[in-house]
């Protein structure tokens, strides 16, 4: 829910009221309900209201507390507001509003840093001391609601979105050249690091999982309050009784809404369970019917699937065919409202769904994101557990293993065995440091010999050489979860569902599920040839057997390198042609142009590089 703005400037600073409004206004997409500001001194916060729970003005934001010593912008949802509201009442607080503002302010006035460690669901908020003149702030335990900040000297501005941040006249839209290296040659989009950097320059993003603040000289200081637990060092017990309830809790604590809700569903796992778990909690002869809303597609049929899902729970179905999207008309949406560039032409399809959501007035999504990060749900993952069980000393059962995933997915369990043991011998040799340095100099060259961009371009084009990390299963799942691919794909969906003032929530985020997938053993991931083993012990009964045993797994089927053949192909040729300005001395537009050509005539395929050129010159034309 939500959008905000926030300046902590020097105590003398002047602070422009309207430029705060029109940095604010900017995400109006975020919050069309409610609109208010607060200015004192160097401080001023800006809000942007997406009515959800307490639509009453009581939850008006910027939200005072009754004594006007703190001052509170929030973005999100905090699901356990009921439970903490209990809490706190019987500690002797008192409340004048019905929603999860308040409850989250009176929480900061009780426990301090640590109500952070209180809250079950997903924020990013700003409380400002009015007596201490100073700031705190957190972000939740996985970044699920973005906050981004830019420091100039000592006066930062805080933004929901890159967007608000960059309508202050002193925040230049410079690109940051170490972020668009690493974007355009090795395609990786910006993920968590130490440095805190997004694609453009002087602005950062807070990281999930920190708590930060401002005193009243200025001084900034983070830390990360949550981190994913330790992997079990023995075999658990079942854990899918577990999974089961904390599953179903989460999705009872995230129908909280006085909104409308629906889902997002698709013929795979994950979904399906959320939406059964849904109509579980709700009452049976409510009059409101669950809204469902699928992608089709001819080519990768799930009809079946969805068909067992709706039945069961009497969901309306909603469809959006392969037809009615538009890629074509739709991608200079998209990165409109994401400021950041797309992984793939798939995320338009996501962006289609939530603008069919809002048409028919849901304001509330839940859908399965974070199911395959933590329970091992895509086909990359059983190399990790193979490996996992040879390294162990475990061969006989890896070659179990990877026999029933042969036998279940008809292909030779020797190439299978071969690939292991070749990823336990490269991996071995990248515990040596000098192999390590080697192998990154060796990128280096291959992507200075890469004539889509200039001699200037990519001789600044330096790779880190990396520490040495594991390719066992849980570093996997762990690497998944906090750098790529879940931060990507948290933001898609953040922007995705609140370009249409859409709210969505993700049951498998919750953190209790969190940690039991990172508590649990890995057998209960992965064993044979089905993944998120767990997911699927706890659902028997619950889910439609025909999902519940399946072993494909399908995304959504957009192919890029037809796109750029056919339909995108004229635009994709203009948008190169007449490159910008701001993008001189980075490609090599002669180069491009031919190899589009020799896409469109099918001899290479460049989709991938088409689509990440394409979106760099579209943001820079922004």
């Amino acid at each position: 829910m939500c959008g905000f703005v926030a300046v902590v400037g020097h105590l003398n600073d002047h602070l422009d009221e309207n430029e705060l409004i029109k940095a604010t206004n900017r995400l109006l997409h975020r919050g069309p309900d409610d609109f208010g500001i607060f200015v004192e001194n160097a401080v001023g916060l800006g809000f942007r209201r997406l009515s959800i729970l307490d639509l009453s003005t009581d939850s008006h934001q910027p939200f005072e507390d009754a004594n006007g010593r703190y001052v509170l912008v929030y973005n999100g949802e905090i699901y356990n507001y009921l439970e903490l509201r209990t809490q706190l009442l019987a500690k002797g607080h008192v409340f004048r509003s019905n929603g999860d503002t308040e409850v989250l302010l009176e929480s900061y006035k009780e426990w301090g840093r640590k109500c952070v460690e209180h809250f079950n669901g997903m924020w990013a908020f700003i409380i400002y001391d009015r007596h201490e003149r100073s700031i705190f702030g957190a972000r939740d335990r996985f970044g699920v609601k973005p906050l981004f900040v830019h420091d100039n000297n000592g006066r930062y501005i805080f933004g929901s979105e890159i967007k608000a941040i960059t309508a202050f006249k002193e925040v230049r839209r410079d690109f940051n050249s170490r972020q668009v290296a690493k974007y355009l040659i090795e395609g990786r989009l910006s993920e968590p690091d130490d440095s805190w950097e997004t694609l453009f320059a002087g602005i950062r993003e807070i990281p999930g999982g920190h708590w930060f603040s401002i005193d009243a000289s200025g001084r900034f200081l983070a830390h990360r309050y949550w981190s994913l637990p330790e992997q079990a060092g023995a075999e658990q017990a079942d854990p899918a009784d577990d999974f089961a309830e904390l599953l179903y809790d989460s999705v009872r604590l995230r129908l909280r809404s006085d909104v409308p809700v629906g889902v997002c569903l698709s013929g795979g796992l994950d979904s399906t369970a959320v939406i059964c778990n849904m109509a579980a909690c709700l009452p049976p002869n409510r009059s409101d019917p669950l809204h469902a809303f699928s992608y089709i597609d001819q080519r990768f049929d799930e009809t079946v699937q969805v068909a067992a899902t709706v039945e069961q729970t009497k969901a309306e179905l909603h469809r959006l065919g392969s037809s009615t999207v538009s890629f074509l008309d739709k991608l200079r949406d998209v990165l409109e409202y994401h400021d950041e560039p797309v992984h793939s032409l798939n995320v338009l399809v996501s962006f289609e769904l939530y603008r069919m959501a809002a048409a028919h007035g849901v304001k509330v999504i839940l859908n399965g994101q974070g199911a395959d990060e933590t329970w091992a749900g895509y086909p990359s993952y059983f190399l990790n557990y193979w490996y996992t069980l040879v390294m162990n000393g475990d061969v006989g059962r890896a070659r179990q293993e990877i026999a029933e995933f042969a036998r279940l997915h008809r292909v030779n369990p020797v190439d299978l065995w071969r690939k292991t043991l070749h990823s336990v011998y490269r991996n071995q040799l990248r515990r040596i440091a000098w192999y390590r340095k080697l192998a990154n100099s060796r990128a280096v060259r291959a992507a200075r010999r890469d004539d889509w961009f200039t001699e200037d371009f990519l001789r600044q084009y330096q790779v880190e050489v990396p520490e040495y990390q594991s390719l066992d299963l849980d570093t996997a799942l762990r690497n998944s979860v906090t750098r790529e691919p879940l931060p990507l794909y948290l933001r898609i969906e953040d922007r995705n569902s609140m370009a249409h003032s859409i709210e969505t929530r993700l049951p498998f985020m919750d953190y209790r599920l969190v940690g039991l997938a990172f508590k649990s053993a890995n057998q209960w991931k992965l064993r044979g040839a089905l993944n998120k083993f767990a997911l699927r012990e706890a659902t028997k009964g619950v889910i439609p057997e025909v999902v519940r045993t399946r072993i494909d797994k399908m995304g959504f089927p957009v192919s890029a390198r037809e796109w750029f053949a056919g339909p995108l192909y004229a635009t994709a040729r203009e948008i190169i042609s007449n490159a910008s300005g701001r993008t001189d001395g980075v490609l090599s537009t002669g180069a491009v142009l031919r190899d589009l050509e020799r896409h469109r005539q099918g001899a290479a395929d460049f989709s991938d590089k088409l689509l990440r050129v394409m979106q760099f010159e579209m943001l820079a034309a922004q």
